[in-house]
C-alpha cells in the first residue's frame, strides 16, 4: 500500500476530514490533497507528526511492504485523551487558584524579614535593659519563622491539590478544533494583561531599589529602607508568578507537545535545585538566625539567602546542561 492509501485511510479511520488533518499538521488542506492523491510527499518534520497523530510508525508510512496489522503488532496503539471545553476551563479556573494561593505563599517568605528588622529598630530607639532585648530578638525570629511556616503550608497544601489534578492530564491529549480556536481566542485576551503585568512587575522591581535608596538617604533607617524595599519586591514577585504560572496553563492546552518536552527539562532541574535547597537553605537559616541573635545585626545579613537562592539555581542549571 502506497504512502499516499495509507494517509487517506488512517485519516478516514480516525474520523477526520481533509481540513482538520491540515489543521491538526498546520499545513493547507491542498498539502493534504495532493499527499493523498499522491503528487507530492510530505516534509520529514511532518511525517513524525503524522506518525504521532495516527501511532504509526515512519517504516510503515512510506514502507510499501509493511502493512497495517503488522505496524500494529510492533507499536500499539497510544492511548489519547480528549479534552472537553468544560474540563479545559475546570484547569484554568484551578491553576488561577493555585498561583495566587503560591503567589501569596511567596509573598509571605519576603515579608517574613520584616519582624526582624522591627524587632531591631525598636531596640535601637529605645533604651531597655538586655532581657527586654533578648525578648525583642526572639520576637523578632519567632515572628519570621511563624510567617514562614503559613507559607510552607500553603506550599504543602496546593502542591499536593496540583499534582492530583494534574494526574488526568499526564498522557496524551488531543483538543476539538473549535474548543482549541475558543481557548486560543481566550488565550489573547488574557496575554495582553500578561504583557502588562510583566512591565508592572519590572517597574516594581526598579522602583523598589530607587525608593529603598532615596529613603535610606532621607530617613537613614533600616526598618524604613527594607521594610519599602521587601514590600515592593514582594508585590512584584506575587505579580510575576501569578501571571507567570495562568499563562503556563494556557499554554500546556495550546502547546502541549512542546510544553510536555519542556517541563521533562524542568523537572530534572527542579528535582536538582530542591535536592540542594533541602540541604543548603536550613542550614543557612540557622546560621542567620544564630548570627542575628548573637549580634543583633539582622540588616544586611538577610542578603545570604537571595545571594544563596541565586547561587543553588545558578549551579544546578549548569549541572542540568552538562
Amino acid at each position: 500500500m502506497k504512502f499516499s492509501e495509507k494517509l487517506k485511510q488512517l485519516r478516514k479511520d480516525k474520523g477526520m476530514s481533509q481540513e482538520d488533518l491540515a489543521f491538526e499538521l498546520n499545513v493547507s488542506r491542498q498539502a493534504v490533497s495532493k499527499w493523498e492523491s499522491d503528487n507530492a510527499y510530505p516534509e520529514t518534520d511532518k511525517l513524525i507528526q503524522i506518525g504521532k497523530l495516527f501511532s504509526v510508525s515512519i517504516d510503515y508510512l512510506l514502507n510499501e511492504e509493511t502493512d497495517h496489522n503488522k505496524n500494529e503488532e510492533m507499536f500499539p496503539q497510544q492511548s489519547f485523551y480528549e479534552v472537553s471545553m468544560a474540563e479545559m476551563k475546570d484547569y484554568l479556573t484551578f491553576k488561577k487558584k493555585f498561583a495566587k494561593m503560591i503567589g501569596i505563599g511567596v509573598m509571605l517568605c519576603i515579608l517574613s524579614l520584616l519582624p526582624p528588622l522591627i524587632s531591631t529598630e525598636m531596640k535601637q530607639t529605645q533604651r531597655i535593659a538586655i532581657d527586654e532585648i533578648l525578648l525583642k530578638d526572639a520576637l523578632g525570629a519567632a515572628g519570621m519563622f511563624l510567617i514562614v511556616a503559613v507559607g510552607v503550608i500553603i506550599f504543602i497544601i496546593y502542591g499536593i491539590k496540583n499534582a492530583q489534578f494534574n494526574k488526568k492530564y499526564e498522557q496524551e491529549l488531543t483538543i476539538k478544533k473549535e474548543d482549541y480556536r475558543n481557548l486560543k481566542t481566550e488565550h489573547q485576551q488574557f496575554h495582553d494583561h500578561f504583557i502588562i503585568a510583566m512591565a508592572s512587575g519590572v517597574f516594581l522591581c526598579i522602583f523598589a531599589l530607587i525608593s529603598a535608596i532615596l529613603i535610606d538617604a532621607i530617613i537613614e533607617k533600616d526598618v524604613y529602607t527594607g521594610g519599602s524595599l521587601f514590600i515592593f519586591v514582594a508585590i512584584a514577585v506575587y505579580i510575576f508568578i501569578y501571571f507567570g504560572l495562568r499563562e503556563s496553563s494556557y499554554q500546556f492546552f495550546l502547546e502541549h507537545e512542546k510544553y510536555q518536552k519542556e517541563k521533562e527539562k524542568e523537572k530534572k532541574t527542579e528535582e536538582m535545585t530542591d535536592r540542594y535547597f533541602e540541604i543548603v537553605m536550613p542550614i543557612v537559616g540557622v546560621l542567620y538566625c544564630g548570627f542575628g541573635l548573637w549580634t543583633g545585626i539582622w540588616h544586611p545579613s538577610w542578603i545570604v539567602f537571595p545571594l544563596t537562592a541565586v547561587i543553588i539555581l545558578a549551579y544546578a542549571a549548569i549541572k542540568n546542561k552538562q
